[in-house]
Formats: C-alpha cells, sequence, structure tokens
C-alpha cells in the first residue's frame, strides 16, 4: 500500500487515498496552507519533484511519498537571512559603482546595465517574496516595509529613467543618495523589527 508522510508523520485520508501523483500535492499543498506551513519538498520513490523542471512528467505511480513543510515565518526568515549573506557586501559596491558612473561614457554605461541590475536584483526579489507575507499576517513592521518598498520602486524607476536618457551623473545620485539610504533603512528594519519578530513567532508555534 502506498504511504504518505509530512514531516516524518503518516498522512491518514478521508476514505480512499488518492493514487494521483498531483491530487495528492494539492491536497496537501492546500491542508499545510491553513495551518500556515509551505510544502519545501515532495519526494516521491526517492526523488523530490519540486526540483524538477516545468514540462518534465510526473510518475504515474507512486510507493511512498515524503512531504516536508517549515511555517511560513521559518521559510520567510531563511529567505532574509539567505539575501542578506548575498547581499553583504551591497552597501560598499553600491558607493563604488556610484563614483565609477561618473567616470563613465554614455556605450559604456549602457552596456553595465546588466551588471546593475544583478547587484540589486536579488534585494528586489526579497522584497516581491516578502510582501504577500506582511499582507496575510499584518506584522508591526509592515507599515515601515510597504514604506521602503515604495522607495525602492521610486528609485528603481529613476534609474530606469537615467538609463534611457544616458545620464550617467543622475544615475551615480539615484545610487548614492537613494538606493545605498534604502539599502541602510531595510538592513535596519530586518535588524530591529523583522528578523525578531520571525524568531518569535516560530518560538510560539513551537
Amino acid at each position: 500500500m502506498a504511504e504518505v508522510s509530512v514531516d516524518g508523520e503518516e498522512v491518514v485520508f478521508e476514505g480512499e487515498p488518492p493514487k494521483d501523483i498531483g491530487q495528492v500535492f494539492e491536497l496537501l499543498l492546500g491542508a499545510m496552507s491553513e495551518r500556515g506551513r509551505a510544502l519545501i519538498s515532495f519526494v516521491v520513490d526517492g526523488t523530490d519533484i519540486m526540483s524538477k523542471t516545468d514540462g518534465e512528467e510526473l510518475p504515474a505511480t507512486f510507493k511512498k511519498i515524503e512531504a516536508s513543510t517549515l511555517t511560513h515565518a521559518e521559510l520567510t526568515l531563511q529567505l532574509v537571512e539567505r539575501v542578506e549573506e548575498e547581499t553583504e557586501s551591497l552597501d560598499e559596491e553600491l558607493v563604488a559603482y556610484s563614483r565609477k558612473l561618473l567616470l563613465l561614457g554614455w556605450s559604456e554605461l549602457f552596456q553595465r546595465m546588466d551588471e546593475f541590475v544583478n547587484k540589486i536584483k536579488p534585494l528586489a526579489d526579497l522584497l516581491d517574496n516578502l510582501d504577500p507575507f506582511a499582507k496575510t499576517y499584518d506584522p508591526p513592521w509592515r507599515s515601515d516595509f510597504e514604506n521602503l518598498q515604495k522607495r525602492q520602486a521610486d528609485a528603481l524607476e529613476e534609474v530606469l529613467s537615467c538609463f534611457q536618457i544616458g545620464d550617467g551623473a543622475g544615475l551615480s545620485d539615484v545610487v548614492k543618495e537613494k538606493l545605498h539610504p534604502f539599502l541602510t533603512d531595510f538592513r535596519k528594519l530586518s535588524s530591529l523589527k523583522m528578523k525578531p519578530y520571525l524568531r518569535q513567532n516560530m518560538e510560539q508555534v513551537e
């Protein structure tokens, strides 16, 4: 008989257990979401199908499914800490980049657009990923977070405008006067409010 477990505990279905892997996945996804948890792995007979690329077919049958979950707070804290580690040197890089921009010609400036985007993309993606958590759980730092979201959006809009018109000096000012202070304030919010809240939330669940 096929087995299904979540975080090491056997899942008991009402009635006949589903035989379709996709159906099992959807049922567990919904059940865990209601409990404030997220699926992080879904191992079918030794293979984690969550790591499969789009278009890969699922097995027709299964003998054993082992799913693992984290609370939304745990998952969010891991995401914040991972991105902060990835962008540890971003403060210095933004300052250096703002100075370099004053020395570049238009053609070189345009060529370095991808370089700039790659520097700030992890942080921009992090804010996008934090948005659903802030809206769902309404943490005490939500207002401060949404203010930072707006500041980032405004700054990135100015960045795009500067790239479009080839304004190296203007871009340097945006990076130095808006993006760098934004990054500093985000780190402060994360350290003083976001991460303590997430850790406290995890302790309460335990």
